[in-house]
């Protein structure tokens, strides 16, 4: 992504948007100035032919971090470490609820199963996901998932009972 307040940066912009055309036409086998060198040239300084999909790897990797800290997938909606992580596990779920209705949806069975082989939670208003965070939160010495922040992410998703489990540590 490129600044369109700078000429330089537009042409830059311009340039770019053109290589990715080009190299779609050559992996389609159509007319286009793009050759195998120029691609490897370009490989060789990191250019990313496909943003979306880099973006997406992106914000996955970004994910198995927060499993690992967390010990869970289930990221809160007002997390402010990283709100675009936040942001794309929400999309993740419409999509998928897209792709569960048979409508058009931007989400692979590659990536739906990528997630799931992570412990991705679809539907966070199942219980187990609530108690699946409250067992998180105690392992965790993490301030950001004290019990106060279950019991918001608890009250955001009409789950009942949390109180119950906080105090009596069943979960």
């Amino acid at each position: 992504r490129f600044p369109r307040v700078e000429a330089r940066s537009t042409k830059l912009a311009g340039w770019v948007r053109r290589q990715r055309c080009d190299y779609k036409r050559f992996q389609r086998g159509q007319p286009t100035s793009m050759s195998q060198e120029r691609i490897g040239i370009l490989e060789s300084i990191g250019f990313i032919w496909d943003q979306q999909a880099a973006v997406w790897q992106q914000r996955f990797r970004e994910l198995k971090s927060f499993k690992k800290d967390y010990g869970h997938c289930i990221v809160p909606r007002d997390f402010q470490e990283n709100p675009n992580l936040s942001t794309w596990t929400q999309c993740q779920r419409s999509q998928y609820k897209l792709h569960e209705k048979g409508l058009s949806s931007s989400i692979s069975k590659k990536r739906i199963q990528q997630l799931t082989s992570l412990g991705f939670q679809w539907n966070t208003k199942e219980p187990k996901c609530i108690s699946q965070i409250c067992k998180s939160a105690v392992q965790s010495s993490d301030p950001s998932f004290d019990t106060a922040c279950i019991r918001g992410y608890s009250d955001q998703f009409d789950h009942g009972g949390v109180e119950e489990l906080i105090t009596d540590n069943k979960f």
